[in-house]
């Protein structure tokens, strides 16, 4: 008989997240697979949290630095959960978010794939135009087509996408790094898809990819982890997948504040 991998499966955690944790605990905990533990990293200014998660009697650890920024901490609670994976020998880290619902299979399927990176399918909303829209937390490479187009084109560009053309110019009109949002329709059927970036919300990591990368965040870029942690994948010679067929519940109804907002208390 083949032996189980050992899978770690965790998150930063914070009371930010307080409206969704026991619907959480409750999912990582009855996850199907045979194998996995269970770490939480509290970054929370308090130890009130923490106690909290004692009551759902889920692992975890306190570990505030004293840092304030969101972007940060945030990163610094990842590298906990990445030792751990390294100086316990897991085979792979199942990063899952406080706020992410999978299925109960999710890591026996992920790990069907033989993967390095893959990540399952769960949606956020994006602005477009004056409204928001349903997206798919996945981006796709250019096509030759559409590199074609821009390069064609720079000054429709410019006017119909003045951020994007502004990224062209500090990569110096490099369009391979070049990231397209995947839509709806696009993870529908199951299947197993190259991705350029995915977030680390259902990502599941095998050892090897941490003991090369570790979790940052750049104070020059405007962007998460989760984005430079793909991007130092490509570095490393790594693709990355997303398999289509495991859609998780977001928890985003509930949530009583928006990103951008609590990044800017901070």
């Amino acid at each position: 008989m083949e032996k189980l991998q050992k899978v770690l499966v965790g998150c930063p955690v914070s009371e930010y997240h307080a409206y969704c944790t026991e619907e959480y605990v409750r999912a990582v905990k009855n996850l199907a697979y045979k194998n996995y533990d269970i770490l939480l990293v509290d970054n929370s200014a308090t130890e009130k949290f923490s106690e909290y998660l004692k009551t759902l009697k889920i692992a975890h650890k306190h570990d505030f630095s004293g840092i304030t920024d969101i972007k940060k901490k945030i990163v610094l609670s990842r590298n906990v959960l990445r030792k751990k994976v390294l100086e316990e020998e897991y085979d792979y880290f199942l990063s899952l978010e406080q706020d992410v619902i999978p299925p109960v299979d999710v890591i026996e399927k992920l790990l069907s794939q033989k993967k390095k990176i893959i990540s399952g399918v769960y949606y956020n909303y994006y602005p477009v135009g004056d409204t928001t829209q349903l997206f798919p937390v996945l981006y796709r490479k250019l096509t030759k087509e559409e590199e074609k187009q821009m390069q064609e084109n720079k000054d429709i560009l410019k006017k119909m996408n003045p951020q994007l053309y502004e990224e062209l110019i500090r990569s110096d009109f490099d369009y391979a790094k070049v990231r397209v949002k995947l839509k709806v329709e696009e993870v529908e059927a199951p299947r197993v898809m190259e991705v350029k970036q995915c977030g680390l919300g259902c990502a599941l990591i095998a050892r090897e990819v941490l003991e090369k990368i570790e979790f940052r965040v750049d104070d020059k870029e405007n962007t998460y982890d989760d984005a430079m942690f793909c991007d130092d994948a490509h570095q490393a010679g790594y693709e990355l997948y997303a398999d289509t067929a495991i859609k998780c519940k977001h928890l985003l109804k509930k949530r009583p504040w928006a990103w951008k907002e609590l990044d800017k208390d901070m």
